[in-house]
């Protein structure tokens, strides 16, 4: 195996000789290496200050997505005459998803403007539309407004990917650093699923829930128009910082001589535009005169007979064959990155696995609440599993991936990743028979005197401990998985294709996120609602399906990478 610990170099780790030794790989490894030294060199204390900066900005990217979680439904009743509990949940399902549907707009575009007008650009301006945009989500008069915002917040949001890039490009090659610094930002999602949704569901509607609060009363007027303001403010204030720390601890990793003055970004812009509507315009034109006169003229205006169709075809495919084989890329597009294998390979398996995490995330709930097939618990009880599996999980992946990477390397974790987490999921309909004796809060069970079992939304100490133990497990394997495939990807393309390689992962991510909660909420009312099954065994066969899934992502991972 062939690593490297030294900062400025950049040799690829987890790599046999002999795949060193192949011309492709080889040229890859030199454009890494060629790049890393255009950068200045940092020092492993400049480093970790950057990391910790991205990890910062990390932090309020989670929050922004999770921390609406808790008041959507409260908001859309709020904000939609006729609309009440038992009706919110699709308008709560528009503002979580408006976010994702902008960021899947525009993740390409970011990943574009940070590979020409460099890294901490796109940082700064996420940041700072971030906390505009968060004020007018949390002032919104009306639904659509608020949706409208919302959309906005993740279309002016390229933060995610060009942070993951910078982790990268910050480790200057150097591997173990790489890798504990992705570990280290992709665990910020952890922490803000331990604190977001419990302190953004405090901060709600301030005026209902401490009416008799004298903070609340001297500023009675204002929270009462805007009841959630409160979790969009601590959105800015997380920002505000996150563009501090990033503005001072994060350098551009974009080589100046690859950079491009962001002064031209508008003038470039309105040329991108005006070339994309000429170049369509003409080709319109070409196209209805060569079906007119079966003629085409070249360059020098010299008239040649109109080929075949086979022959224009065959024409394209060899010179999208010379795309793909270039040496050298001036620019990177979607077509040039799709066309590696490596990164295809890498991309499709992170999209997949990134579909069936998100539908876990969204079926464990609805298996908890659901009173025949599941544990008929109350949204207290499901947050204090999820918080409790979050905490062990926040305090423990960081330690656990980094002895994983150093013993198997991150291919092999990748591949273990997703193969250990897809069968704990089968775990989880197992708490049913768990569920009785003595609840979490200290009250008898039913079957003290009644024998007939536990009660609805009750939950045993048993039955916590197993499910958070069960969840937090599941978690540290997933996000294994993701750190790795992250890291790898990086590797698999030039330095200047990371930006927009990152986009494009990122658009293909937020895509899956949209789709998973509407199959997995069909999935569950088929198995458990439908009559099909026994709710018990309907529920069994929803964590079996996504366990298959899981399980089908690690065979993919095994035989591809």
């Amino acid at each position: 195996m062939s690593k490297t610990i030294t900062l400025g170099t950049a040799m690829l780790s987890d790599t046999t000789d002999e795949d060193i030794a192949s011309p492709s790989l080889r040229d890859l490894n030199d454009k890494h290496v060629e790049y890393h030294d255009q950068i200045p060199t940092l020092t492993e204390s400049q480093y970790w200050l950057g990391i910790c900066a991205l990890c910062t900005a990390a932090a309020s990217q989670s929050w922004l997505i999770i921390s609406v979680f808790p008041y959507s439904g409260f908001m859309a009743i709020e904000l939609i005459d006729g609309v009440n509990e038992e009706n919110a949940g699709s308008y709560a399902g528009m503002l979580a998803s408006a976010f994702m549907a902008g960021r899947a707009m525009s993740s390409v575009a970011w990943g574009k403007i940070a590979d020409s007008y460099g890294r901490r650009f796109v940082l700064i301006i996420s940041l700072t539309a971030s906390c505009f945009l968060s004020v007018l989500f949390g002032t919104a008069s009306s639904f659509p407004l608020a949706v409208f915002w919302r959309f906005m917040m993740g279309l002016c949001n390229g933060l995610f990917g060009t942070s993951k890039t910078c982790v990268s490009e910050l480790a200057q090659g150097n591997g173990g650093l790489e890798t504990k610094g992705m570990s280290l930002m992709m665990g910020m999602w952890a922490w803000s699923f331990l604190f977001s949704p419990a302190l953004s569901g405090v901060l709600s509607e301030p005026v209902k829930a401490y009416p008799d609060s004298a903070i609340v009363q001297q500023f009675h007027g204002f929270l009462s128009e805007y009841p959630f303001i409160l979790p969009n403010l601590v959105s800015v204030i997380m920002c505000i910082f996150a563009l501090f720390v990033v503005s001072s601890f994060v350098p551009e990793t974009l080589p100046p001589q690859r950079k491009r003055s962001p002064k031209y970004i508008v003038g470039d812009i309105v040329r991108s535009l005006c070339e994309f509507f000429t170049s369509h315009l003409t080709s319109s034109k070409r196209h209805n005169k060569e079906e007119t006169d079966g003629l085409m003229k070249t360059e020098n205006g010299a008239s040649i007979a109109y080929g075949t169709a086979q022959t224009e075809s065959n024409q394209e495919l060899e010179s999208a064959k010379a795309t793909c084989t270039a040496a050298d890329i001036p620019k990177a597009t979607i077509a040039q990155i799709w066309c590696n294998t490596d990164t295809r390979t890498h991309l499709i398996v992170y999209w997949l696995f990134s579909f069936v995490v998100v539908a876990v995330d969204e079926g464990f709930p609805l298996f908890c609440i659901s009173q025949h097939g599941g544990l008929g618990l109350s949204e207290v009880n499901i947050g204090k599993i999820l918080s409790t599996s979050g905490f062990i999980f926040a305090v423990c992946q960081y330690s656990v991936y980094n002895k994983v990477v150093d013993c198997v390397g991150l291919t092999r974790s990748v591949q273990i990743g997703s193969i250990v987490a897809g069968p704990l999921l089968m775990l989880i309909p197992l708490s049913v028979l768990l569920n009785s004796s003595t609840d979490i809060s200290g009250d008898q069970d039913a079957t003290n005197g009644s024998g007939s079992g536990s009660r609805d939304n009750e939950l045993s100490w048993s039955t916590y401990l197993f499910l958070s133990i069960v969840l937090a497990l599941y978690r540290i394997f997933s996000l294994m998985f993701f750190s790795s495939i992250t890291v790898l990807t990086n590797r698999t393309v030039s330095p200047e294709q990371r930006g927009t390689m990152n986009g494009f992962s990122m658009l293909g991510g937020s895509l899956t996120k949209g789709l998973a909660p509407t199959f997995v909420g069909l999935l569950v009312s088929f198995c458990i609602s439908s009559g099909v099954f026994a709710p018990r065994v309907g529920a069994f066969m929803v964590f079996a399906i996504l366990s298959c899934m899981g399980c089908g992502v690690g065979y993919t991972a095994y035989k591809t990478m």
